[in-house]
């Protein structure tokens, strides 16, 4: 089931989410019996976030685009509270075929959109 979301003041139903960062860490070896390795650290990236979710109405949809393409940085807002602030790095909608919404403060008759939505954590 999924879960209503907010990503700015869209509304997205979240079934999916996953994320994934990384660090920038060399590893020197030491080419010596009594040696031990060293590390160096570089930093890290920014947190890269995956979201599946579902979107109700061309307003929603054309405004998840119209932020995507402002380069604007949106609050995400999940079921357990805030989850930060980030920037809309791509989307893909696929329109799902005619269906009945069932939906509150959704006409019966919308358009649904499944997507993907990729976000880099600012």
């Amino acid at each position: 089931m999924a879960s209503i979301w907010k990503l700015g003041t869209v509304d997205i139903y979240v079934s999916g989410d996953s994320s994934e960062g990384d660090v920038k860490l060399a590893k020197h070896t030491v080419l010596d019996a009594t040696g031990t390795s060293v590390y160096h650290y570089f930093g890290s990236g920014a947190e890269e976030r995956s979201l599946q979710a579902t979107i109700f109405t061309e307003t929603n949809k054309d405004a998840l685009i119209a932020l995507r393409d402002a380069g604007t940085t949106v609050a995400l807002t999940s079921d357990q509270g805030s989850e930060g602030n980030y920037k809309i790095q791509g989307i893909s909608f696929r329109r799902m075929p005619a269906v009945k919404v069932d939906v509150a403060g959704v006409a019966t008759d919308a358009t649904v959109y499944t997507a993907e939505i990729s976000l880099l954590k600012v």
